[in-house]
């Protein structure tokens, strides 16, 4: 009986203390677009462009991540289109840079991309992508 009670508290502990955990990996993750620099925005067709972000405040050991945005155009000054940029899903994230841009008759966009990716979204329908180093 005792060490049913023990074991159950215990349980309960350490349950509590994996989603404190995890609630700081979410809060982590989320405020690290607070620190980007718009480095770049490129007009691409009648209506996309194509956004470039900076992250660099990770320090000596992280390297500097690069988020690339497709959407229309983001009228106002660089912290209205910052502000903006973070409501999006970024197109490409990672430690390199796109190389190429085609659009092609149909539409579709091709990006050619030297370096390592972190993370591509789905969620761009038209958008084809081209992976090289």
């Amino acid at each position: 009986m005792l060490n049913s009670t023990v074991i159950k508290r215990f349980h309960l502990i350490l349950t509590l203390l994996l989603l404190i955990i995890i609630g700081f990996l979410v809060i982590g993750n989320e405020s690290s677009r607070d620190n980007d620099v718009l480095k770049r925005s490129q007009k691409i067709n009648q209506s996309s462009w194509l956004y470039m972000t900076e992250y660099s405040a990770g320090g000596a050991t992280v390297p500097v991540i690069y988020r690339y945005y497709l959407t229309s155009e983001i009228t106002g000054n660089e912290k209205q289109v910052l502000n903006k940029l973070k409501t999006l899903e970024p197109l490409i994230e990672g430690v390199g840079s796109i190389r190429s841009i085609n659009i092609s008759a149909n539409g579709h966009i091709t990006f050619g991309w030297s370096g390592k990716i972190v993370s591509v979204s789905s969620k761009v329908g038209t958008a084809d992508f081209e992976f090289e180093n």
